[in-house]
């Protein structure tokens, strides 16, 4: 899902660390998600990731 975007993401990390980290913040957003009884739509949710993670940056270009 993150890796045919490792090439826009601007960082100075390995890119496993980046990986690691894109997918493990991914799974603790659904996990907060579920936890908060889906009270949000999965278009929201998924907002609300791009906007708080570096995965930011993908969606700027």
């Amino acid at each position: 899902m993150f890796t045919k975007y490792l090439t826009e993401i601007k960082a100075n990390a390995p890119v496993d660390f980046v990986l690691n980290h894109l997918v493990g913040s991914f799974a603790e957003a659904v996990k907060w998600w579920i936890d908060n009884k889906m009270r949000y739509t999965p278009e929201e949710t998924a907002k609300y990731y791009i906007e708080v993670s570096c995965a930011k940056r993908i969606t700027d270009i």
